[in-house]
């Protein structure tokens, strides 16, 4: 039998490769007898679903973006209740790969450890920390694994899952050796994973355009975990994608119509021109017409500057992105000249939009 009486699990996932983890979680401490609840964290009120106490466990689970956790999942994990003492645990999947019968695992860097770190300050008891190598969904970079592949994949990860979390219910804690070798090294490239937060998380939501192939059914809005798409137009309705995007992939990998791709002529574009060094040259004219105020030419406001400067240009030109590709010319340029309208679609098998509902 389970030391807890009740298991809360939330979680955060696109393609489903993480909602799956979750639901093994769940069938495991179901098998325990213990009385499970499992959902979207978008859909949650962690104010009155957690029952606090040492009786109850709680459980994250979350993909790893950037090699760390994706902002929305910080910042729902840093509004959670206090912790009172519950239980928690926390599991991050990460991009595993096969190749013919190799099996290589992925990195999560501090995506588990940091939302764990969270919880522990909020007076939560962690007990354990697991990365899930689950197949690589990133589908705006790499094609989808074929169904056969996803499911070797997802298969040997299954028991790992249960295994972490019978341990956890008997009472132990659980820290694979491989978890802190990733937390180690994803300390060591923390500011790419800042960078990631602070710009690229940024960049890439301004990729992705919808085709001509696109019927305004609006399903791609209506089930982002982010709220980040919204539906514009005056004769036709397509999906615009706001900064809230957290390239998740799922209104790519579950649009009916596949008519969702990621621009990389506009990325080639976004690069360019968010590497003219307007905040130099804006400190430069500053220092020249008002010496007095030279001194701030080697200060922080120089980043700044920089930084404003290339999330105006992305929120702009994605903006006239946009409307160009309402031109039926443009929007066969831009669809025949990114990679990923070749690629193969991604989402793990068995799994639908109504499941992670």
């Amino acid at each position: 039998m389970s030391n807890y009486d009740n298991a809360t699990i939330y979680y955060l996932s696109g393609t489903g490769n993480t909602y799956r983890v979750a639901t093994w979680a769940g069938e495991e401490l179901e098998g325990q007898q213990v009385k499970v609840s499992i959902a979207p964290f978008e859909k949650v009120d962690p104010k009155t679903e957690i029952i606090h106490g040492e009786k109850t466990l709680l459980g994250l689970f979350l993909p790893t973006h950037g090699f760390t956790a994706p902002w929305m999942m910080i910042r729902f994990v840093l509004k959670l209740p206090k912790g009172g003492g519950t239980h928690a645990f926390v599991s991050a999947t990460r991009g595993g790969t096969k190749f013919g019968k190799i099996h290589l695992p992925g990195f999560e860097g501090t995506a588990a450890f940091l939302l764990a770190l969270i919880l522990k300050i909020k007076g939560y008891k962690v007990r354990g920390v697991i990365g899930i190598d689950m197949p690589l969904n990133w589908t705006a970079v790499i094609p989808g694994y074929k169904e056969k592949n996803a499911r070797d994949i997802s298969t040997l990860q299954e028991p790992k899952m249960k295994a972490f979390i019978k341990a956890i219910s008997d009472g132990d804690k659980k820290f694979g050796m491989w978890t802190f070798v990733s937390l180690f090294l994803g300390i060591l490239i923390i500011p790419f994973s800042l960078g990631y937060l602070l710009i690229a998380r940024f960049f890439l939501s301004k990729l992705f355009f919808s085709t001509s192939a696109c019927n305004s059914c609006g399903i791609c809005a209506e089930n982002c975990p982010a709220n980040a798409i919204q539906m514009r137009g005056k004769t036709k309705l397509r999906p615009y994608w706001t900064f809230k995007c957290e390239s998740c992939m799922r209104c790519m990998n579950f649009c009916p119509q596949n008519a969702i791709e990621a621009s990389y002529l506009l990325a080639i574009g976004f690069i360019y021109l968010a590497s003219i060094p307007v905040g130099s040259l804006i400190i430069k004219w500053v220092s020249e017409n008002f010496p007095l105020l030279g001194g701030i030419v080697h200060s922080p406001i120089y980043v700044l500057f920089q930084y404003g400067y290339m999330l105006l240009t992305f929120v702009l030109v994605y903006f006239i992105f946009h409307h160009l590709t309402n031109i039926r010319f443009f929007n066969t340029l831009f669809t025949k000249g990114t990679l990923t309208h070749y690629y193969r679609r991604y989402r793990q098998p068995g799994v639908n939009l109504k499941d992670m509902k």
